[in-house]
């Protein structure tokens, strides 16, 4: 679902753990989960570094990447929250601000569908 009104990327509570895990396995201690807070949490200098993976969003045969600079937010402060979230297992995959920020979303109503193009630079 993509969403304008959510700012993180929601994975099914069933993918999300081995996600992270997968995710950050690459920088150690830079990054953590905040006790109290639902959220794993970055060094901040993560966003402009090639240390965190590239995502790869696969909707209708086409890749769309996704940057750190775009899913590591910027919250100031020494760490920040990777913008990816936990849902309920019933829940699809839902496509907020980290993957809008990469994509120019059109929706065709007239013939039911909607375009997604590159973001220019």
């Amino acid at each position: 679902i993509l969403d304008t009104g959510t700012s993180f990327i929601g994975i099914p509570n069933g993918f999300y753990d081995e996600f992270m895990v997968q995710l950050v396995e690459s920088v150690g201690d830079l990054c953590r989960m905040e006790p109290g807070n639902q959220f794993v949490m970055c060094s901040c200098d993560l966003r402009d570094t090639d240390q965190l993976p590239l995502l790869h969003i696969r909707i209708g045969g086409t890749d769309h990447v996704v940057a750190p600079a775009h899913y590591v937010g910027a919250w100031g402060g020494s760490y920040c929250p990777i913008e990816i979230m936990r849902t309920a297992e019933t829940f699809p995959w839902i496509l907020g601000d980290p993957f809008l920020r990469t994509i120019v979303p059109t929706f065709d109503y007239a013939r039911s569908r909607v375009q997604l193009s590159p973001r220019s630079k």
